[in-house]
């Protein structure tokens, strides 16, 4: 039996993890640690993000190829928000609100009821937190009758502007025009798209229908992106 004194142990110690480095290392350079380069980005912020392409690629490239195309091909978070009021014409938007809302959908959809004030707006969007805000509503502006969809970019006003902006929405009008103005003070969201019907004459009620299909609309894309409703 060999007996080594505590001063023995520990040089035997020095000695095995220099080994250990050295042999790491020469592993490393050999066959390098693909996640170096994320762990590089993450740590060094002063470098150029690392490209979508890229990045798809070298997950594929380790085996995770059908996690990658689970989450490229996951469907985008979508609030779809009715605007109405009280009158015939808020009653047809109400009614396409009542038929979607009973509508199979999807989580990644969330159906809410717009017609409140903007504040209260704004904390449904940051609660659930979609990649897209969709209202729909109706609006006379003299326009060909029918389906008139928009995107519009939500503008952050300041000072004195913020709240002659947010002012309308906080005192009741419920209308897509104010209500877009006051999400640029409550929200952080950088664009709304709108889906908006412009009543033909003596015919609102087809307003319903309209946004109805719409609606529908969203939600089949929804299912197709995912394979079918299950």
């Amino acid at each position: 039996m060999i007996f080594v004194d505590k001063k023995g142990w520990k040089e035997l110690i020095k000695a095995v993890a220099r080994a250990y480095n050295e042999l790491k290392e020469a592993l490393d350079e050999a066959l390098p640690d693909p996640r170096k380069e994320y762990l590089r980005y993450l740590y060094d912020l002063s470098q150029e993000p690392l490209s979508l392409d890229k990045m798809v690629r070298e997950l594929k490239s380790q085996g995770y190829s059908d996690i990658v195309e689970k989450l490229l091909n996951k469907p985008p978070r979508k609030i779809l928000g009715f605007l109405y009021w009280y009158g015939v014409e808020g009653e047809a938007v109400y009614k396409a609100y009542e038929a979607i809302k009973n509508h199979p959908h999807r989580p990644e959809i969330r159906v809410e009821d717009f017609s409140t004030d903007a504040l209260t707006v704004a904390d449904m969007i940051r609660d659930f937190n979609p990649e897209r805000v969709i209202v729909f509503t109706l609006k006379s502006r003299g326009r060909e009758p029918g389906i008139h969809r928009y995107t519009r970019r939500i503008e952050r006003p300041s000072g004195i502007e913020a709240v002659e902006m947010m002012r309308p929405s906080l005192e009741g009008l419920l209308d897509v025009d104010a209500l877009l103005s006051a999400l640029g003070v409550f929200s952080d969201i950088d664009e709304v798209e709108v889906v908006e019907c412009e009543p033909p004459p003596d015919n609102v009620d087809k307003c319903t229908e309209l946004l109805i299909s719409e609606a529908l609309g969203e939600i089949s894309d929804e299912e197709e992106s995912t394979g079918g409703s299950g």
